[in-house]
């Protein structure tokens, strides 16, 4: 389960070690998708960028 952090960042538990990819989605904005790969015992971290460069075409 993903919770809402306050920092606005999103912090998953219980994640197997592997590789996932994250999808972030906005309904007016391409989806943008990352891999990621979590390792046992650590942390893992990516950042998710939505250019709205796409609303003033």
């Amino acid at each position: 389960m993903a919770v809402l952090q306050s920092d606005k960042s999103y912090a998953f538990s219980d994640l197997k070690p592997g590789t996932y990819t994250v999808t972030g989605w906005h309904p007016l904005l391409p989806a943008e998708r990352k891999q990621v790969r979590v390792n046992a015992g650590e942390r893992a971290k990516i950042q998710l960028l939505f250019s709205v460069d796409v609303l003033n075409q």
